[in-house]
Order: C-alpha cells, then sequence, then structure tokens
C-alpha cells in the first residue's frame, strides 16, 4: 500500500475539501474524471510541502538544512554530502534524523489541522509524502524524463492519473519518466501544455516559463 492510500483510508475528506476541490478544479485531469476527492488528497500533500520548504528554510539549524537540502532537494547519496561537506556518512544521517524528528514537530499541529485528527499518528507518514513532493519541486533533474517526473511527484500526480489525460500509455509515459524512450513531439507538447511550462525547459532545463514559475495542475 502507497503512503498516500495508507494517509486517505486514515482520513477521510471535509465536506469543506471537497467544496473546495470543486472549486478550483484544473480542467485539466477532468477528461479522465478525476473525483474532486482525488485532487483534495493530492492537494494535501502539496500545501504541507509548501510548509515544509519553508520550515526548511527557516527553523532547520545549519547542518539539518544543509542535509535535507543536498539529500533530499538536490538528491546526493551519503558518500557525496561527505565528499561535499567533509562529514562523516553516520553523522550526516544522524543529521537527516533528527531534521525528519524537528519537521515532524514543526508540522505537527498543521497535519492535525489537515487530517482532523486529535493526535499525531499520521504525522510521520504525511511528513514524509510531503518530503518526497518537496524534493520533487526542488530538484533540477538533468534529462527530459527526469523534469517530466519531477513535475508530476510535485504535483502529487499518479502515473497512473497522468497517462490517461495526456493521451499516453502508462508504459509509454514510465519509460519516458526513466529515459528509456524518446517521446514524441505531440506528446512533449501534451506534457508542456498540461504542466503550463516552455517546452525549452523539458527538453533542456532553464526557466520553466515565461515568468519562470511553474504553475501548479
Amino acid at each position: 500500500m502507497t503512503i498516500s492510500k495508507r494517509i486517505e483510508e486514515t482520513s477521510p475528506l471535509t465536506a469543506e475539501e471537497t467544496a473546495s476541490a470543486l472549486a478550483n478544479c484544473c480542467g485539466k485531469l477532468c477528461k479522465m474524471c478525476e473525483p474532486p476527492d482525488d485532487y483534495a488528497y493530492r492537494r494535501r500533500s502539496v500545501d504541507l510541502s509548501k510548509l515544509l520548504v519553508k520550515a526548511v528554510e527557516n527553523d532547520l539549524n545549519p547542518f539539518e538544512r544543509e542535509a535535507v537540502t543536498l539529500y533530499w532537494f538536490e538528491g546526493l547519496t551519503l558518500t557525496e554530502i561527505a565528499q561535499r561537506t567533509g562529514r562523516a556518512p553516520p553523522n550526516i544521517l544522524k543529521t537527516l534524523a533528527r531534521a525528519k524528528e524537528r519537521l515532524h514537530t514543526l508540522l505537527k499541529a498543521v497535519v492535525q489541522y489537515q487530517y482532523d485528527l486529535e493526535n499525531d499518528e499520521l504525522t510521520p507518514l504525511a511528513v514524509q509524502k510531503a518530503l518526497l513532493v518537496a524534493a520533487a519541486s526542488q530538484r533540477e533533474a538533468g534529462s527530459l524524463g527526469g523534469r517530466i517526473k519531477n513535475e508530476r511527484v510535485a504535483r502529487n500526480i499518479e502515473i497512473s492519473a497522468l497517462a490517461p489525460a495526456l493521451n499516453i500509455s502508462e508504459r509509454r509515459l514510465r519509460a519516458a519518466e526513466e529515459d528509456k524512450i524518446r517521446l514524441y513531439a505531440d506528446e512533449v507538447l501534451a506534457i508542456a501544455y498540461f504542466f503550463d511550462l516552455n517546452v525549452d525547459y523539458l527538453l533542456k532545463g532553464g526557466a520553466k516559463n515565461p515568468a519562470g514559475e511553474a504553475e501548479s495542475a
């Protein structure tokens, strides 16, 4: 069972969240009938991920911030972080653990509010999911497939939902994200339109759109 499914089964949506989802429909996944509940659930993690990034920037100590940034946001291994920082991998691992505990504490009240809980039993799962989403939004990929995957994960969209919305088979889209195949020009255009991105960004990196900011689907 995925983290998302475990969270959904633990905490049903409120009527307010469903109403908000209906009011804020992006209009792009609707052609494959994304239910309002699905939209609302994925927005929970996206919204929490934005708060998590701010917490990393403002509330972690320098060592914790550095470790989280290099490991989660830049995707470096413990060995690579050790080479860059001069710190031993076991110490880096301990710092990452402390940072996650700190983030749990900082975001606990938000998670309890989001999921209408009286305790923080769901906090580790919710923060872990938010970390994955935040990492995708912060990380710079070096390939077309990596950029597509980052944009998808940053919006907390499952590949099984995105593929039909793009009229691309799930198998083909997964292979494209892994850089195992080259997409056709019309497929790249469809992805750029869906995520409101410059085609040049998908192909070569750089500015995501004319304003340099990506829109969230």
